[in-house]
C-alpha cells in the first residue's frame, strides 16, 4: 500500500513533494492518505495509531538508509509528513524531556550573561509540537522561532504556542539550508534531529547551517546516546539494531569530532542530575570526564550504563560559531536549579 502510493509521487519534483507534505491538509490529502490508509489514519483508537506507526516507520527507516541526494530529502519529507501524525495520535510528548529545555536555557544564559533573555534570537530546527520554544516563552524569550517538516507538528505547536510571539513555519531543513539568510540567531538548536540524518551528509549539515548563527553565537545539540541506543523503535528488540528512523546514533567523542570538523569551536558539554533538580553550567571540563568516561560505560552491563548514562546527561553538547567574547570563555561549573 505505501509503496503502490509512493510510486504514485514519483513524477512530482522534489520542491513539489515537500509542497505537498507542508501543506495546510497534508494529513488528510489523498495523494499522501489513500482510502483505506486514512481510514486507519482516522481510527480513534490509539493502539492502531500506535500499529500503524510502527509499519510505516520501518517501510521509511528501510529506504531512506538506501536513498542519497534529493531521494532522501523526497522520502524523509514523505516519512514525517506520515509518521508524526500517528505518533501524536497516542503520544503527545514527542520524546521531549524537560531536562533538554534546561539545558539550552542555561547554555543560553551562561554564554549571554550580560544580554535580557527577550533580546536572544532562538531558531529551532525540527521543533516538533514546540515544547522546547513553549518552555522558553514561559521565561521571557520573545524572538523564537521554530521549523518542523511536519505540518501536523506544526500545528500542534501553533496551539501550544498561541498567544506568544513564536514564530512557526512547516519546512524542511533542506529548504531551510537552501533559502536566503534574512536573520541570523543567537542560539540554533537541534533536538533529536541529528540522528534522523544520513551520517555521511551531518558534517556539510552543521557546516551549512554556520550561516544562520550569528558570530559567537550557540548552536546546541541534544541526541540518544549510542551507549543505550538504539532509540528510534520502542517495540523492536535491542538485538534489531537501527529499523525506524534513526539513522545513526553518537557518542560524544564522535559528535565533538564532528563539530569541529564542521567548524565549530568552544564544544562543551553538561553534566546533570535530573533526580536532583541541578544542571551544572557547559564547560570544557564536564565533556572531557564525559568522553573519559564513555569507553568504561561500554564495558558495563547495559542497565548499569544506561543508568550512568541518564544520570549524567549524556545527550547534550553545546558549542561556538567562531570566536567567543572573552567574558563567556572558560565557563565556570555553575549549578543552576530548576
Amino acid at each position: 500500500m505505501l509503496e503502490a502510493t509512493d510510486a504514485g509521487l514519483e513524477h512530482l519534483s522534489l520542491a513539489e513533494v515537500e509542497d505537498l507534505c507542508s501543506a495546510d491538509d497534508s494529513p488528510v490529502d489523498e495523494r499522501l492518505w489513500p482510502p483505506m490508509l486514512q481510514a486507519l489514519y482516522k481510527d480513534p483508537d490509539p493502539s492502531v495509531k500506535r500499529s500503524l506507526h510502527q509499519a510505516v516507520e520501518i517501510h521509511y527507516g528501510a529506504l531512506m538508509r538506501d536513498a542519497v541526494g534529493q531521494q532522501f530529502w523526497r522520502i524523509c519529507a514523505l516519512a514525517y509528513t506520515r509518521v508524526i501524525p500517528l505518533r501524536l495520535g497516542y503520544d503527545e510528548s514527542m520524546g521531549h524531556r524537560a531536562v533538554d529545555s534546561v539545558f539550552v536555557l542555561r547554555s543560553a544564559r551562561q554564554a549571554f550573561p550580560g544580554t535580557p533573555a527577550h533580546a536572544l534570537r532562538v531558531l529551532d530546527v525540527g521543533c516538533g509540537t514546540g515544547e522546547l520554544l513553549a518552555d522558553l516563552t514561559r521565561l521571557e524569550f520573545r524572538l523564537v522561532a521554530g521549523i518542523d517538516v511536519s505540518q501536523a507538528a506544526i500545528a500542534r505547536a501553533a496551539a501550544r504556542l498561541d498567544g506568544s510571539s513564536a514564530t512557526l513555519t512547516c519546512m524542511s531543513l533542506r529548504r531551510l539550508m537552501d533559502s536566503e539568510v534574512t536573520n541570523r540567531y543567537d542560539v540554533l538548536t537541534l533536538c533529536d534531529v541529528i540522528e534522523h540524518l544520513p551520517s555521511a551528509d551531518v558534517p556539510e549539515i552543521l557546516r551549512s547551517l554556520r550561516r544562520l548563527i550569528a558570530p559567537a553565537g550557540l548552536l546546541l545539540v541534544t541526541t540518544p546516546s549510542a551507549i543505550t541506543g538504539p532509540h528510534d523503535l520502542d517495540f523492536l528488540p535491542r538485538a534489531r539494531g537501527h529499523a525506524g528512523l534513526h539513522l545513526h546514533e553518537y557518542r560524544l567523542r564522535e559528535l565533538r569530532s564532528i563539530l569541529i570538523q564542521a567548524g565549530y569551536t568552544h564544544v562543551c558539554s553538561s553534566l546533570v542530575a535530573p533526580s536532583r533538580g541541578w544542571l551544572a553550567g557547559p564547560s570544557s571540563v564536564a565533556l572531557m570526564a564525559k568522553l573519559a568516561l564513555e569507553p568504561i560505560l561500554d564495558r558495563l552491563p547495559f542497565a548499569v550504563a544506561a543508568r550512568v548514562t541518564e544520570r549524567f546527561y549524556f545527550r547534550g553538547i553545546v558549542c561556538r560559531n567562531g570566536v567567543a567574547p572573552s567574558s563567556a570563555r572558560n565557563p565556570a561549573l555553575s549549578v543552576w536549579r530548576h
